[in-house]
């Protein structure tokens, strides 16, 4: 089971928030339980432990209903790890399904191979940019000491 929703004029934050709210609801509802959540919102995951003016009105509802079916783990996932979620919040912000929700029996077509990767646990490599800058002295040069830098881009991988 799957929710989609496209909510107009909000901020990102909030819009992880109503997405936590809701699948914790239908959780709720369906009874399924144990309970992992993976989001690749660090915000959320530190907002649910320590709370936010702004938002606590959510937040409580969302630990409320944590509490309520006591075994709910949150997780945080890297983006890559989190496709399908990713790719269905994509589609949800198209200007076409403009304050319109959906609760998804099965995964969209057109997140099927993201979905069937995601299941037989492909890799996923995440690529880190690295950038290490050195500095480098000079000597004295027009009564200034300049600092010239050298700047080295490397591809960190993880699998």
């Amino acid at each position: 089971m799957g929710y989609m929703e496209n909510i107009p004029l909000t901020t990102n934050t909030l819009a992880e928030l109503k997405a936590l709210l809701k699948g914790l609801q239908l959780a709720e509802q369906n009874g399924w339980v144990p309970l992992d959540i993976n989001t690749d919102s660090a915000e959320i995951i530190q907002m649910l432990l320590t709370g936010n003016l702004i938002y606590d009105p959510t937040i409580c509802e969302c630990r409320l209903l944590m509490q309520r079916m006591d075994r709910v783990v949150v997780r945080h996932t890297y983006k890559e790890q989190n496709r399908v979620a990713d790719a269905i919040a994509k589609e949800a912000a198209k200007p076409t399904l403009l304050g319109r929700s959906s609760l998804l029996a099965v995964p969209p077509m057109f997140v099927n191979d993201l979905f069937w990767a995601d299941i037989l646990e492909t890799e996923v490599v995440r690529f880190w940019h690295v950038i290490l800058t050195l500095y480098l002295k000079t000597s004295h040069c027009w009564g200034n000491y300049s600092t010239p830098t050298m700047t080295i881009l490397c591809n960190v991988h993880f699998v």
